[in-house]
């Protein structure tokens, strides 16, 4: 078994990720920058078969994306704070037997000791096209 661990270096914002059926995932990225105490960074896919599946994952990266700097923006004492910082990453931590795993990453600092990351994971089964939530592995219990 042949396995394939990748954690975020991403050369000029192109990445290209075979998966074991020997199909590729191609992912990029968008940044959103508000300021350099502001970024955030999320990954867009590109080229999959279906690409109604490629448009919903990608959008809803970006709508995060997009909710996280309109909350930000519209609360201006935190923009005042002179050491406030927001920023979000991602890492592709899994890309094997067809799933497809990607860990989004949030950190913020609001000038106290230390900041705070908060991570939100995305799993994809590349047979389906579709995202892979916890309900999805486990049965119900029974009573």
């Amino acid at each position: 078994m042949n396995r394939k661990w990748i954690v975020g270096a991403f050369l000029g914002g192109l990445m290209t990720l075979s998966l074991s059926t020997g199909e590729a995932v191609n992912i990029s990225y968008q940044e959103y920058q508000m300021n350099d105490r502001v970024v955030i960074t999320v990954p867009l896919i590109f080229d999959m078969k279906n690409k109604e599946t490629e448009a919903s994952i990608n959008e809803y990266f970006l709508e995060s994306a997009k909710k996280t700097l309109n909350s930000i923006a519209n609360k201006e004492e935190l923009l005042k704070l002179e050491r406030f910082e927001f920023i979000s990453d991602y890492e592709v931590h899994y890309n094997e037997e067809d799933f497809l795993s990607i860990l989004q990453k949030y950190y913020v600092y609001y000038g106290g000791a230390h900041g705070n990351t908060h991570y939100v994971p995305y799993n994809l089964d590349m047979k389906t096209e579709r995202r892979v939530t916890l309900p999805d592995l486990f049965k119900e219990l029974l009573d």
